[in-house]
């Protein structure tokens, strides 16, 4: 199990004490294990079936998590995440076929072209109800995931949750770290505010329904964040946030 203590080790020297190093750590992860890899907190509504949080930890492939997240691609997977046994691996083609997948629509129109053809993913049931999942994919070319790769991450995943604690994982609390983005760029409060409706993935005229203000006046705060940050679209925004909040 030399490939399982080279990820142990990764972890705890990049995780442990107050100021985890994950982009580190996904980095590691992927060179130990040949595959792409994120870790995300996933809430979910009365009932257990709808999402109604998604919050992203870290990912050894950010622009693609980035996308998942902003595009919401998450809610269109066919088994929710709550449904799984906690802590034991799950691989995409134990539940959708690789011709089901590929007829999925816009999950497999995201998914493949992003590499994510084979996925395993790992979920923790958190003290909150929130669920923790480890998922891992390789590209349509690579093999599987094997039975041995599965044991792993079934054994890793438990020592990541007891490493870095189950709050550490848990579902940040709203706008907290919008609400640090937005103190080191001076937003204003309705900056703040539009900035955290587009990491829900809003739209501009979303954003504008929701805070009962007008398209023209969300439109004008929009174009002073992205002067305030320095970047010049939606999507340089949205990278500059999560870039911060990895550090």
């Amino acid at each position: 199990m030399e490939i399982l203590g080279e990820i142990y080790r990764a972890a705890e020297a990049r995780l442990q004490g107050g100021d985890p190093d994950w982009r580190a750590f996904m980095a590691a992860f992927r060179d130990i294990f040949a595959a792409e890899a994120a870790l995300y907190t996933i809430g979910y509504g009365p009932g257990g079936r709808d999402i109604e949080a998604f919050s992203l930890i870290a990912s050894s492939a950010p622009e693609v998590s980035d996308a998942y997240v902003r595009k919401k691609i998450y809610r269109h997977l066919r088994v929710p995440e709550n449904t799984l046994a906690p802590l034991e691996p799950a691989l995409r083609s134990d539940y959708l076929s690789d011709a089901e997948f590929e007829r999925s629509g816009l999950l497999a129109d995201f998914m493949i072209p992003a590499g994510m053809y084979h996925l395993i993913a790992v979920p923790a049931l958190l003290a909150d109800r929130s669920v923790t999942t480890l998922t891992a994919w390789r590209g349509r070319g690579a093999e599987n995931f094997s039975a041995l790769e599965k044991q792993r991450l079934a054994l890793f995943m438990r020592h990541l949750v007891a490493l870095v604690g189950k709050e550490a994982l848990a579902l940040e609390k709203p706008g907290q770290k919008v609400a640090a983005f937005g103190r080191k760029w001076g937003l204003t409060p309705a900056e703040t505010e539009l900035l955290a409706a587009l990491l829900q993935g809003l739209s501009l005229r979303e954003a504008a329904e929701q805070s009962g203000r007008s398209y023209g006046t969300v439109r004008w705060h929009m174009q002073n964040i992205l002067g305030k940050c320095q970047v010049n679209s939606q999507k340089d925004l949205l990278r500059e946030f999560y870039t911060l909040i990895r550090r």
